[in-house]
């Protein structure tokens, strides 16, 4: 998988990488990325989500820098990579310093978007670069340190012109039972259609099943409170509860011009099933859920 898509674009573009820790009922998501308008206006940023907020931070885009392999971020002084990311960002809205670092990646077996990742011209595209990874180190943010030390971590990536109109995305990671899961449905524009797409992946005690609209998965059921996917012989459930939601500024023809909302980490319930068979029944504390319609 290549890490970075954008270095010969001009206009119409962004990209994005989503860098989620948590450790002791605290989440910290970061978002470097940038955007392209349709005039060729250029803007590096990062969004920074808790559990009781979000930032939005523009940076001037000649202090963005990216590689396509290993992957790497570059936001002035502020670094993300595959090993871990250091911070120096001191705003009169946003202090936050510090370093963490990260175990080995978890990457799923083959790319999210299957046969889909060879269409040209598709709005958006997604990438898993791990699905879990350990964390050590302490930040400060706003003056207070946040530990880390044997957290978990996960990461994503889109990119292309603009979110889908209407999606839903939910991820998690549940440790205490070597469970992880992503699940995401939109509805999808291509070559002047729409159909409603779905990708999903679960890894269960060292097993990974994939959900996805390539191997035929049916969406019966998509709402803000949650999704049921049917691909024989697995059926996923998933429903969010208690949901506190902060506005994120998303893509739309490359300029970050609208606005989702996203739970870093609420309540939900993770269930897949094998036939008759129950194999996880899981009630977490810090999913994440977003939601644009």
């Amino acid at each position: 998988m290549n890490f970075f898509h954008g270095e010969n674009r001009r206009h119409t573009y962004f990209e994005g990488w989503y860098l989620k820790h948590q450790a002791r009922g605290r989440t910290l998501a970061l978002i470097p990325g940038f955007g392209i308008d349709a005039a060729g206006n250029r803007q590096a940023f990062l969004q920074i989500i808790t559990d009781e907020a979000s930032h939005w931070l523009p940076f001037d885009f000649a202090v963005f820098q990216a590689r396509r392999r290993p992957f790497g971020v570059r936001l002035g002084d502020n670094l993300f990579t595959e090993r871990g990311i250091s911070l120096h960002i001191d705003t009169p809205e946003v202090q936050l310093h510090g370093r963490l670092q990260y175990g080995t990646l978890t990457p799923l077996g083959s790319d999210i978007m299957g046969p889909f990742r060879f269409a040209p011209r598709m709005e958006c595209r997604h990438g898993v670069l791990s699905m879990h990874h350990g964390l050590q180190g302490r930040l400060s943010f706003q003056g207070k340190t946040l530990d880390f030390d044997g957290g978990i971590g996960y990461m994503e990536m889109d990119w292309g012109t603009s979110f889908p109109s209407d999606y839903l995305w939910t991820q998690c990671v549940m440790p205490e039972e070597d469970c992880a899961v992503m699940a995401s449905v939109a509805r999808i524009p291509y070559l002047g259609l729409r159909f409603q797409g779905c990708i999903a992946a679960v890894l269960y005690r060292g097993r990974e099943i994939r959900l996805a609209t390539y191997h035929g998965v049916k969406i019966s059921q998509y709402s803000e409170n949650g999704l049921v996917l049917q691909q024989k012989p697995f059926c996923l459930k998933v429903e969010a509860a208690d949901r506190t939601a902060h506005p994120l500024k998303a893509p739309a023809r490359g300029g970050m011009s609208r606005l989702v909302r996203e739970s870093a980490s609420c309540p939900a319930r993770y269930r897949l099933y094998e036939r008759e068979r129950v194999l996880f029944d899981i009630t977490s504390p810090c999913a994440s859920f977003e939601r644009m319609a």
